[in-house]
């Protein structure tokens, strides 16, 4: 069972049982940087991160998804800031790209496709 993330700002003390609950005395002093937020992983599955930290969402070499909390491990990555930002239904694919230097391009999903060719030059 996947629990609802929701944020309640309120003035009392948190009670005996709250997770991730901060109490403060000060004017306007419960903002949101002082919980954590949730990234998806797999199989429905959160993690908790720092609000000021990311989550992301990335394309493996096998073309599988990945998902987690923090900074991502490849360069076939999204990163995003928001709680449960990372729920890509529609993720773009990744190719590699060679000009000079071996690189990763997102492709855009009007355009899904990967190529590759062997130029032939004769002569030079």
């Amino acid at each position: 069972m996947i629990k609802i993330f929701k944020v309640i700002q309120d003035c009392d003390l948190c009670g005996e049982k709250e997770e991730n609950c901060f109490n403060c005395n000060t004017s306007y002093c419960n903002e949101e940087k002082y919980v954590d937020k949730q990234c998806w992983i797999k199989n429905k599955k959160l993690c908790n991160t720092p609000h000021d930290s990311y989550c992301f969402m990335e394309r493996t070499e096998n073309n599988e998804k990945r998902k987690g909390c923090g900074n991502c491990s490849t360069l076939a990555c999204k990163k995003c800031y928001k709680n449960r930002c990372n729920d890509w239904n529609n993720i773009n694919y990744y190719c590699y790209g060679f000009n000079g230097t071996k690189v990763v391009k997102e492709c855009s999903m009007t355009e899904p496709d990967c190529f590759i060719v062997k130029i032939n030059n004769k002569g030079c």
